[in-house]
Parts: C-alpha cells; structure tokens; sequence
C-alpha cells in the first residue's frame, strides 16, 4: 500500500461524531476534521491534532522500519509526545480503523497489505 493509498483509507474511515477509534476509550472520537487533519478526543473535553503530515510521516517511516510504535513517532515528533503520550497510540488506532495497520500487541502497528 501506498501513502495514496493509506490516505483515501483514513479519509474514508474517520467521521465526526462517529464511534470512538479506540475500542478501550470512548473519548477517543473525531471530534473535527480540519483542512490539515483531525481533532481526535483524548478525553471529555481534550483534544489532539492529527495533521496529515504528521500522519504521512509515519506511514513511511513505519513502512521503513516495518511497524508503528513509540521509536517511529519518537523520532520525528518528540515534542508532540512530550506534550500528550497518547499521540502514539491515537495514531496508532487511527491507521487500524482505516484498514491500514493491525495492531500487534499492545504497543506496536503492522501495516496491511
């Protein structure tokens, strides 16, 4: 798959207002969708923006290295994981709704095919 590819998927599959995107927290829904990206809840009233830069960054990093976790985001985006530690696995579930990765544990991301 490629990034094209990955992002007609996500944009496909994230709606506001939908189901959460992560089955453990019913906070973590689209709460907007920007020009840019998405504010995705990361509690009742907090949000974080997903941009799609940040997005097609680590598809292609995870392409590289062959999964999504904390090293991927980590090294391309320290200062947005220090200001929310959740922005990992935010991300993580926003690429498995999208049909894009699976998880693989509970902390790393394999890409489909």
């Amino acid at each position: 798959m490629n990034w094209k590819d990955a992002r007609k998927k996500i944009m496909e599959s994230l709606k506001v207002n939908a189901k959460s995107i992560d089955p453990n927290s019913h906070f973590r829904d689209v709460r907007t969708i920007l020009d840019d990206g998405y504010l995705i809840g990361k509690g009742e009233n907090q949000t974080v923006r997903i941009t799609w830069n940040m997005l097609e960054t680590l598809f292609k990093d995870s392409k590289k290295q062959g999964n999504y976790d904390n090293l991927v985001f980590k090294k391309r985006f320290e200062d947005e994981l220090s200001s929310a530690s959740c922005y990992v696995h935010i991300v993580g579930h926003v690429f498995c709704v999208s049909g894009v990765m699976a998880p693989e544990g509970k902390r790393k991301f394999r890409l489909l095919d």
